[in-house]
């Protein structure tokens, strides 16, 4: 398959062979292979022996939960969480999960589900869709017929010390039948996958580089349902340095692609970052010097961002962008323990960044865990019919008569919703409301982690999440192995109310008194993009503004995704620019004026009114 390694899984009979060039090997080869891959933490404690409860019990559970698998990890990806759960268009809940079958080993293997309404789970406890030593890191999408394609690494046969990015692929829709193909070879090692399709069945894969000084590789390929083949590019793309496995890929319906990602200002010190973004208006050919830093923290703010990133497109073609920041004292160092905000920025409105939760409390000091804060692992999601955002994050309940016998706290998912395309945020509603027994032991917590929000809310929130009987994440030495349930939350978007608001009374930057004076930078706040009259008939006047010089490209889309015309195409000077749009020969509707400038874009809806 083009050069590269596949292995067919023909599930769930599992008639599966290895494939290396013209070489076939039964699978029964792979026992052979005993070198213990990198990274493995055994068990901290003895094990309790007991057996896991039955998940329920919640005070004021808002929704209905069911369980679809188990797993004996406590973590389900380094980093953000990323989209291991999609509700796809045929209304069908996909989730692909990493499962490990016995404690305090390094074997694990990614596991695939899914969930239709009335009839529920399709396979009891899930299946295996890939046979390779080791896997992990999974997240997953489907193209318009429910296709099922599932992105994760794995230690793939005969590099078992090696992580490698693979893509398993349904060769029919929800029958668990899957193909395995192997990424082209890398000259690193490369984990933490994301991915995400687009139209045409294009794969955007994102992976983060293993080493010291870890850095965002990029892989586009296409999948042919005609012959079953996904055929990547030759070689990987270097777009950046990044954070290990905080990245997040989004593609729009008309194929626009975005990437989020966090980046260390001084690579030596793990929590001083920011959020960089890269949009791409087809994802054909993407140009990733064309990036840009988003948050543009400086040494007077005392925020920065933290390990996470969610990002999608809207109906009408607007990026999102919701991500968390932890406090950080530049000249000290250091910073509150818990104190974080996580936020939300629209290319609709570039110059503001709102508020979806706020636990800025620096007299909070119970430890929430090794890379946790109070809140974080935004997921965001949209109902397309009404235009509404959600947002789920995890929440610690630092209570400390709610402490596990180790004194972690217990995690809990709260859900957040805009009505406004994210200018004003709902205060997050707690749709789990679990309380653990002070001094719980092992199998007494219930810690709900590393939740994920389908990105296609379709009158109900879709959330995965992982269910930890024993606060903690065992691979930093912190709770006991337990064999923790993974859950399903379907919670109706009427549930969710829209007030109160969360008050916009933190700032994402310092005071402009207070930043050092500087050269001007060309930042998404500084690139303006205006329309007058707006509605408008037949013609409107487009205003925008070039703080520097350089190529300038002014596009008019309709909302399908279609270009309509291109209006400036080249290099301008800087300073105010006008011209005129005429929209005689336009039918009535909406249409979406697109700025790009450097490395940096904005656009403006438009409504002709005929």
């Amino acid at each position: 398959m083009n050069g590269s390694l596949a292995v067919l899984l023909l599930l769930p009979v599992f008639l599966s062979t290895v494939r290396t060039g013209s070489a076939i090997r039964p699978v029964s080869d792979l026992a052979s292979i005993t070198a213990a891959p990198r990274g493995f933490v055994p068990v901290p404690r003895g094990m309790p022996p007991y057996a896991a409860p039955t998940p329920g019990g919640e005070a004021d559970l808002l929704g209905d939960t069911t369980q679809f698998g188990t797993t004996w990890i406590d973590i389900m990806s380094a980093g953000g969480c990323g989209r291991y759960a999609l509700c796809d268009l045929q209304d069908v809940l996909q989730v692909a999960w990493v499962k490990c079958s016995v404690p305090a080993t390094a074997e694990r293997h990614i596991y695939w589900n899914h969930y239709t309404a009335g009839t529920g789970w399709a396979f009891p406890g899930g299946i295996q869709v890939e046979m390779n030593y080791n896997a992990g890191g999974s997240t997953l999408d489907a193209d318009s017929s429910g296709r099922t394609f599932i992105s994760y690494y794995a230690h793939i046969p005969p590099y078992p010390d090696y992580l490698h990015p693979a893509i398993s692929v349904g060769q029919i829709p929800y029958a668990g039948m899957m193909l395995e193909f192997i990424t082209p070879p890398s000259p690193v090692g490369l984990g933490i996958p994301r991915m995400q399709v687009g139209p045409g069945c294009r794969v955007h894969l994102l992976s983060s580089a293993v080493d010291s000084d870890p850095h965002l590789y990029y892989m586009t390929g296409i999948f042919n349902p005609g012959t079953f083949q996904l055929v990547y590019q030759p070689a990987w793309t270097v777009i950046d340095s990044a954070a290990y496995g905080t990245q997040e890929v989004g593609i729009s319906s008309s194929g626009r692609l975005g990437i989020a990602w966090v980046k260390s200002r001084h690579p030596e010190i793990p929590f001083d970052g920011d959020v960089w973004l890269f949009t791409d208006d087809d994802g054909l050919d993407p140009d990733f010097t064309q990036r840009f830093n988003l948050t543009q923290f400086t040494d007077q703010d005392t925020l920065r961002a933290h390990l996470d990133a969610s990002l999608l497109f809207d109906q009408s073609g607007y990026c999102h962008v919701a991500f968390t920041t932890r406090s950080y004292f530049d000249t000290a160092g250091t910073g509150y323990p818990n104190a974080s905000i996580i936020w939300h920025w629209s290319e609709q409105w570039p110059d503001s960044f709102r508020m979806i939760a706020d636990e800025f409390n620096p007299d909070d000091l119970v430890s929430c865990g090794s890379w946790n804060v109070k809140i974080q692992h935004p997921s965001l999601g949209l109902d397309s019919a009404t235009g509404d955002l959600y947002c789920a994050y995890q929440f610690y309940d630092t209570d400390t008569l709610h402490l596990s016998d180790q004194g972690l706290p217990s995690g809990e998912v709260y859900i957040s919703k805009s009505t406004d395309g994210g200018m004003n945020w709902s205060v997050g509603t707690n749709l789990t409301s679990t309380n653990s027994p002070h001094n719980a032991m092992a199998g007494e917590c219930k810690s709900e982690v590393d939740p994920c929000l389908a990105k296609r809310v379709n009158g109900v929130c879709h959330i995965a999440y992982l269910l930890d009987l024993d606060a903690g994440c065992v691979f930093q030495t912190e709770g006991d192995w337990t064999l923790n349930p993974t859950m399903y939350h379907r919670v109706p978007v009427g549930l969710i109310p829209s007030t109160p608001l969360v008050p916009q009374h933190h700032r994402l930057h310092a005071e402009p008194s207070s930043v050092q004076p500087g050269p001007p930078a060309m930042t998404p706040s500084r690139l303006a993009l205006k329309a007058f009259p707006n509605p408008f008939n037949p013609v409107s006047t487009i205003i925008y503004e070039l703080p520097l010089a350089g190529r300038v490209r002014l596009t008019i889309w309709d909302t399908a995704g279609k270009l309509v015309t291109t209006l400036v195409d080249g290099w301008q000077a800087p300073g105010r620019q006008e011209l005129i749009l005429d929209g005689s020969g336009l039918s009535s509707g909406v249409y979406l004026c697109r700025l790009t400038a450097g490395k940096h874009s904005s656009t403006r809806k438009l409504v002709l009114l005929k």
